[in-house]
């Protein structure tokens, strides 16, 4: 069994206790290329996009003008880019409209490979 290293917790310590410390230096460090966010909300009927048809935003103006300006979805971009100005974001705009009898809506969903997936997606109702 191999010992790990402490940067701050020294190695001589001997009080009773559990200790522990975190080392992020190596958090997040893709080498696949770009990391991608996907956020799915609602959007209002002021928005122009299309309804269940993922796009990638353009910034805060922009979800503001896909999604309506004050939508769930736009609210949800904005707060996103406040923590990553520069990160690749898709959004999957939902509407509330009732599809498929208010039960499930269908979505298209990429595949990391470049080909697209049908998938049905249901709600689960609360009572």
């Amino acid at each position: 069994m191999s010992s790990v290293p402490f940067r701050i917790i020294p190695s001589a310590l001997r009080l009773p206790g559990a200790f522990f410390e975190l080392d992020n230096s190596q958090a997040n460090t893709s080498s696949g290329g770009a990391q991608r966010t996907l956020i799915v909300g609602q959007m209002l009927s002021s928005g122009i996009a299309t309804p269940n048809v993922p796009i990638i935003s353009g910034g805060v103006g922009d979800a503001q003008n896909q999604f309506g300006a004050s939508s769930q979805l736009a609210n949800m971009v904005s707060m996103y880019r406040n923590n990553d100005a520069f990160g690749e974001v898709w959004c999957l705009p939902v509407s509330d409209g009732r599809l498929c009898g208010g039960d499930r809506f269908h979505c298209l969903l990429r595949t990391p490979f470049g080909g697209w997936r049908d998938r049905t997606i249901y709600r689960r109702h609360r009572g």
